[in-house]
């Protein structure tokens, strides 16, 4: 049982949150709890976490001796030594398998997109995350790419200007993400993170508010061209924009800490973020099935 408890910590759920965007595209598109779209969405999200979890795992491998001298990473399963390279390699191989074959079950399509998100964070874990602002574009697509997974497993067409924001909304939160990582190391000296003696607390400042305003406007017009203007859905939609806007604020503030280190404990810890985030669904989701 203990066993389990680290596999499964090894597997981080927290950041199983990010696998929600599959649910984007069947949502928007009114069709997600029709029984064959719903099935599909779920089927996926699970295939979504098996696999995530997979690179998380081979991530922390090949980051072990670097996460042992970082403060909060060095009590990870395999950084601390509670779970071995050996245990951890068939824990790939197993939700791998098990990932893959839920994915090629809602349907080819779907395996391949899978496929593509996983050699890209292979990649990524391997060589990508040394190179400067591909690795943050590398992360930002994983984003996207979940998004897009979901259009396909649903077989939805997937929104141009949706995509664009998602994509924006990610490129915000991977350069907060580094802002704050830097912060951490300046006022600690322990460089972890190779990468960030390329980058700049300045740069990643005005780069990341630059993505959070672009976050906003691409989602702007995806409001305005899922309906005509004038409709009360249409300027539902757009009033979404305003709990949107001020989640960016909030987010770009307490990220400053750090707390911006860890997206996920961010977005699910802060009661502004949280309340920002209701108010946003419930204007969205009323825009889209009632008004």
């Amino acid at each position: 049982m203990k066993n389990l408890r680290v596999l499964l910590e090894e597997c981080r759920p927290k950041q199983w949150i990010k696998n929600s965007l599959v649910v984007v595209a069947p949502l928007t598109s009114k069709s997600l709890f029709e029984s064959s779209t719903l099935i599909s969405t779920i089927a996926i999200f699970c295939s979504m976490c098996a696999v995530s979890s997979a690179t998380y795992f081979v991530n922390d491998v090949r980051d072990r001796e670097a996460d042992a001298q970082h403060a909060k990473k060095r009590r990870r399963p395999i950084a601390s030594g509670r779970l071995s390279v050996h245990v951890a390699y068939i824990g790939i191989a197993v939700l791998l398998s098990v990932g893959l074959a839920m994915a090629a079950i809602v349907s080819i399509k779907s395996l391949i997109v899978v496929v593509v998100y996983l050699s890209l964070t292979t990649a990524y874990s391997f060589r990508l995350k040394h190179v400067p602002f591909v690795e943050i574009a590398i992360v930002a697509s994983g984003f996207v790419i979940r998004a897009f997974l979901g259009a396909i497993a649903a077989e939805v067409p997937p929104s141009s200007w949706f995509m664009a924001s998602i994509f924006a909304g990610s490129l915000f939160v991977a350069t907060r993400k580094r802002y704050a990582e830097l912060t951490g190391v300046e006022d600690t000296g322990r460089d972890t993170r190779k990468v960030l003696s390329f980058y700049s607390r300045t740069s990643l400042s005005r780069t990341s508010r630059l993505f959070g305003v672009l976050f906003v406007l691409t989602y702007i017009g995806w409001c305005v061209e899922v309906g005509p203007l004038g409709s009360t859905a249409t300027i539902l939609r757009l009033v979404s924009a305003i709990p949107l806007g001020a989640a960016v604020l909030r987010y770009e503030k307490q990220s400053e800490g750090q707390l911006g280190e860890s997206p996920e404990d961010l977005l699910t810890e802060d009661k502004a973020m949280k309340l920002w985030g209701t108010i946003w669904f419930l204007c969205v989701s009323i825009s889209l099935y009632i008004a």
